[in-house]
Formats: C-alpha cells, sequence, structure tokens
C-alpha cells in the first residue's frame, strides 16, 4: 500500500538540465543581472544647497502665511541669479518644499541680507534672550503677565516654586 505523493508547484531540476549551466551558476547565454542604480535616500541630495555671496548671508524662506513680508521687513530681499535652477518664471531662486495646507505647492525662497544687518539682529535677540534667561533664574514670569493678572499689580511677581531661593542644583 504505497501512496504517492504529488507535488505542487515548479518541478525540481534535473541533473541534465544543471549540465547546460557554466561552473559559475549562471545559465550560458543570460546576461549577468544587476541591481538598478538610485539615489540615496537618506537625504544627502542637498535640494536647499545655493551658492554662497560675500558679504550676505542667505536662507531658504517658506512662502507660507506673512513669512516673506516679515523677512523683507528684517532687510532682507530675494536672491536672484540667472544661472540658478528655478522653479516657475522669474530669476528669483526658489525651490518646491511641499504642499499647503490646501494642497497647492509650497515654494521657498532663496532670501539674503547684508552680514552687517544680519550680525546686528542677531545681537539684539541676544540681547532680549539674555533678560528672559535672568528672569527665569530670579524666578519671574519672563513676560509678567502671569502674575499681574493673578495679583492685580504691575510689577512683575515671583512666578516658580523657586522664587527667591538659590539657584537651581541638579544633584545625580
Amino acid at each position: 500500500m504505497s501512496e504517492e505523493i504529488t507535488r505542487r508547484g515548479r518541478p525540481p531540476r534535473s541533473i541534465e538540465e544543471s549540465g547546460a549551466e557554466q561552473s559559475s551558476g549562471q545559465e550560458v547565454g543570460t546576461p549577468k543581472l544587476q541591481r538598478k542604480r538610485r539615489s540615496a535616500v537618506t537625504g544627502g541630495g542637498l535640494k536647499l544647497h545655493a551658492a554662497e555671496r560675500p558679504g550676505f548671508k542667505r536662507r531658504f524662506v517658506n512662502d507660507d502665511k506673512n513669512r516673506i513680508a516679515e523677512l523683507q521687513e528684517l532687510g532682507y530681499t530675494f536672491a536672484e541669479a540667472p544661472t540658478e535652477a528655478t522653479h516657475g518664471p522669474g530669476s528669483r531662486i526658489n525651490r518646491l518644499a511641499g504642499t499647503t495646507d490646501d494642497g497647492a505647492p509650497l515654494k521657498t525662497y532663496l532670501m539674503e541680507t547684508p552680514i552687517e544687518l544680519y550680525e546686528q539682529g542677531r545681537q539684539e535677540l541676544d540681547e532680549e534672550l539674555k533678560i528672559q534667561d535672568q528672569n527665569i533664574s530670579r524666578g519671574l514670569d519672563p513676560s509678567g503677565e502671569l502674575e499681574k493678572h493673578a495679583r492685580g499689580s504691575n510689577e512683575a511677581q515671583p512666578f516658580y516654586a523657586t522664587a527667591g531661593q538659590s539657584a537651581i542644583k541638579i544633584e545625580r
């Protein structure tokens, strides 16, 4: 009583068929397969690269809401170069950066400002941040608004739990 087992799928290679192969394991007359060359997926493409311009600080700015107008008020202008790649008419250097909330294409434009104005703006920002850091280290609400409303006074009051104590200590 012997039962015959039926196999599914591709039949196994017979010894006669394997004799037609070369010693390297590749059939005669078949070209060697090579993996298709692709770009790196890790983001090494430098999509937002633009040449430096001496004496200017450059940055890409998204055309989102009022961002370009804000930077124009700070002294930024559009960088223009007829030799650079653009995505649209005109000589303003721009790139496609994604989509807006409504699905329209979002462009980012290269803008620049003289290095002197950039440094001046950085100094102003650093001074504001220094004042905020001092208020936090003293335990004051940086804006002073929370305690003004809570106590009805015009002076910033201690807000943090460590107010009036020594500096915050971290023990390890």
